[in-house]
């Protein structure tokens, strides 16, 4: 693979962290972060990679980065994410979710970038029972889906009227080493690791889980293409599993003794039940497909949390 230039935002996040180790090595890589307190989680591969200090919705201030360092591929990570927003988050997820991404795409055409890689969820989708192409109707699952579904739109706008290459990869739920506590997957490994109680909800939800490292050979596979339109990709595993059989999984890597309270935990008003991607668009379009099976992935994952036990990320 080619080298390239490519600007990051979120790259202290749990997939753009992984992003970032993956593509140092062979481009030139800078990163946006709001301050140097958000790069903690990436701090050993900062190292040649040059950074900037910018507050997404400050469009001078993003304008001013891209001019600088003229980069060839933008790829968006960067977001507020809420399952149930408070009142005191929306002004965030308005600013750094439709405001950054607005700026990032103005500044993008300003400057010629070739390429504009953009992070949506599967969260944008209407409740389904199948495997759910990209076509599929829309219907948000929170504001945090509803501002996902305006960057696709803000990139739909971007690439029809100024030309700009666009590509949005939809991600269901990612896993792996070193993601966020408070999620599932390492909710379930940390307790299970110290035999703690586990209070879950009945565990019958059937979800997408798909693996970080093949999340990240998607944007890797997306740098070597350009779209003459907005073109919008499912990445997941295209398969459904309970998440009580994802819990059991951990427990039997982790050979914890911890109690599994199924139902000790209600259901959230919009609780998703099933989600589960269909990948054909992925190989057509990117030659993309996943790699990496769940019991290999929790593995990998369980590996992490046994060799990093001092490692916790909000």
């Amino acid at each position: 693979m080619r080298s390239h230039r490519i600007l990051i935002t979120g790259a202290s996040g749990f997939i753009g962290s992984h992003v970032v180790s993956k593509l140092r090595e062979d481009n030139t890589l800078a990163v946006i972060m709001l301050n140097d307190e958000h790069s903690k989680r990436i701090k050993s591969s900062l190292k040649g990679i040059v950074r900037y200090n910018v507050d997404l919705s400050d469009t001078k201030g993003v304008m001013r980065v891209v001019n600088d360092f003229k980069p060839e591929v933008i790829i968006h990570l960067a977001s507020i994410y809420a399952v149930n927003h408070k009142s005191e988050q929306i002004a965030p997820l308005i600013n750094v979710n439709i405001l950054g991404i607005t700026n990032l795409l103005e500044a993008a055409v300003a400057s010629k970038v070739k390429s504009f890689i953009n992070t949506s969820t599967c969260f944008v989708y209407d409740r389904s029972t199948r495997r759910i192409k990209e076509e599929a109707r829309l219907k948000p699952l929170n504001l945090y889906a509803l501002t996902k579904i305006c960057t696709e739109q803000l990139c739909d706008l971007y690439a029809a009227n100024y030309g700009l290459s666009c590509l949005t990869l939809r991600i269901f739920p990612p896993y792996g080493p070193n993601d966020n506590k408070r999620r599932l997957v390492p909710y379930v490994v940390d307790n299970c690791l110290s035999n703690g109680e586990l209070k879950l909800t009945s565990g019958v939800q059937k979800w997408d889980f798909v693996y970080v490292g093949d999340i990240v050979e998607a944007y890797v596979l997306a740098l070597k293409k350009k779209f003459k339109r907005h073109e919008i990709v499912n990445i997941g595993s295209g398969m459904a599993t309970k998440i009580k059989d994802v819990v059991k999984l951990i427990r039997k890597y982790t050979n914890s003794k911890s109690k599994l309270l199924f139902g000790s935990i209600p259901h959230r008003g919009n609780e998703l039940w099933y989600c589960c991607a269909d990948l054909k668009k992925a190989k057509k379009v990117l030659g993309w497909y996943p790699k990496t099976g769940l019991a290999s992935g929790i593995r990998k994952t369980v590996d992490w949390h046994i060799r990093n036990k001092e490692v916790h990320h909000d």
